[in-house]
């Protein structure tokens, strides 16, 4: 296709929250000529306000910004998120691309890679992808969502070989 004929990626990118250190990398990937970004971020979840480089950031941005409040399920101190306003937004939009926010305690995570794929659209996840305290059993959860996806961005080599060694294609990893 020529040029002019090109369409622009439409990007959802999912993250529990949007802290300041992050405008940066959003506003250059919202900045690509070729990419539309829309982003949809939770409310801040109990956070204490006075807790540095965690509030949402309240500014305008050069991209559409989304927020929702995000569902804590279940269990205590261990509660799982659940974000109906993501999955409902990735539903009605025509998103060729969904970025989801990567850990273990999103347990809407399932349903908005489902919905995504039905619409024929592609679904990756980013985040760190270890975790402080692993476990065999968050490991399975991990590898297993790391195998529905498209692809899975990770913030280091180290994550990536993990996964790697594990039996995720190389070529899903970044």
């Amino acid at each position: 296709t020529s040029m002019s004929e090109k369409k622009n990626l439409r990007i959802l990118l999912v993250q529990q929250l949007f802290p300041a250190y992050r405008i940066p990398v959003f506003c250059r990937l919202a900045a690509h000529p070729d990419v539309d970004l829309t982003l949809i971020h939770g409310t801040a979840l109990g956070r204490a306000p006075g807790e540095k480089g965690l509030q949402n950031v309240a500014e305008p941005m050069p991209f559409p910004v989304v927020t929702g409040p995000i569902r804590n399920v279940g269990f205590g101190t261990k509660a799982l998120l659940w974000f109906n306003e993501a999955t409902d937004l990735a539903r009605s939009g025509q998103f060729d691309v969904v970025i989801h926010n990567f850990a273990t305690r999103w347990a809407s995570l399932g349903r908005m890679c489902k919905v995504q794929r039905a619409k024929g659209g592609g679904f990756i996840l980013w985040g760190i992808g270890l975790s402080q305290t692993p476990t065999p059993f968050l490991d399975r959860i991990r590898l297993r969502m790391v195998a529905q996806a498209d692809a899975t961005i990770l913030y280091s080599n180290t994550a990536r070989d993990r996964y790697a060694a594990r039996g995720v294609p190389s070529n899903k990893l970044f």
